[in-house]
């Protein structure tokens, strides 16, 4: 579903009889209102395509994905056989899974290929190779959602493990009674796979507090 379709499907206009008479043409509130949500889509639509990757992100932007949101916080998977430490893996291994089986998402957020992905990964080097899958599931989630009033998410359905990972890794930033995201995952999208795997990840955090409505 595009996205926008999403972002403005809830939008309606509801014109309701005013208790005085009015000499404003309804007509024209209503195209107003339009005229509004039609440069909302248009501005919407350039910050979407604007995300598109033109050529292969790089692999120092990837580490530096890796050094800004996932290595700080070692909390998550510094003990091994833990609770938080299976809930992490578990999330990171599903989201390489979803960039696999997503080709065209995995192109448009990275600029590369899955055949690259899975060389790498199949020919993985010490201390490299998990940083720069990280970062590729840190775009993977920044490419699905918009940040306005509420953080708009796309592509719920084939990422909802990139989209979790990617949540909780920037509520991180933010001081831990700050860490409430309302997110709108549009009409007709289901949003039992992102809820599953938010539940599941807020063991590593218990004052991250999305909302889905």
């Amino acid at each position: 579903m595009n996205i926008f379709s999403k972002l403005f499907g809830k939008n309606k206009v509801n014109v309701t009889a005013a208790k005085e008479p009015s000499s404003e043409d309804p007509r024209k509130a209503i195209a107003d209102v339009s005229s509004i949500l039609s440069e909302q889509k248009k501005r919407y639509d350039e910050i979407a395509n604007g995300k598109k990757r033109m050529q292969p992100v790089p692999d120092g932007e990837l580490m530096q994905y890796f050094a800004e949101y996932f290595a700080p916080n070692k909390e998550f998977f510094s003990s091994p056989g833990s609770q938080k430490y299976q809930a992490y893996f578990d999330a990171v291994n599903a989201a390489r899974l979803e960039m696999l089986n997503q080709p065209t998402l995995y192109n448009e957020a990275t600029g590369r290929t899955v055949q690259e992905l899975s060389e790498m990964v199949n020919n993985p080097k010490p201390g490299i190779t998990n940083m720069l899958v990280c970062g590729m599931i840190y775009c993977m989630g920044k490419y699905a959602v918009i940040k306005d009033f509420v953080y708009c998410v796309d592509f719920l359905p084939q990422l909802p493990n990139c989209i979790a990972l990617y949540l909780l890794l920037i509520a991180q930033k933010s001081p831990s009674d700050q860490r409430k995201q309302i997110l709108d995952t549009g009409d007709g999208v289901d949003p039992a796979p992102l809820k599953t795997v938010i539940e599941s990840l807020k063991i590593l955090d218990p004052s991250w507090d999305p909302i889905i409505f």
